[in-house]
């Protein structure tokens, strides 16, 4: 399911034309540079990532990867290490 993420993810954003850097922005809300779980499941919601599975569990396990120093937030540079 992780992969499946990660390719709706990158088939969504090339068809909208956004950069993976773009996309972070525009779901950090509070503009802290850090999405939090919330954050990243709206992101997919808003997406129709949901529509393939994309529930709140499987989106906290997808944050949990990509929370690579564990500090419970995800920077951009961990959000777009995922799509490098």
């Amino acid at each position: 399911m992780m992969k499946t993420a990660f390719d709706a993810i990158q088939n969504e954003r090339l068809k909208r034309n956004v950069k993976i850097a773009d996309l972070f922005r525009k779901v950090d809300g509070d503009g802290t540079m850090k999405i939090d779980k919330r954050e990243l499941y709206e992101m997919f919601s808003a997406m129709g990532l949901t529509k393939i599975g994309i529930n709140e569990h499987i989106s906290a396990e997808i944050f949990d990867m990509m929370d690579v120093d564990q500090s419970g937030s995800v920077s951009i540079a961990e959000f777009t290490a995922q799509f490098n």
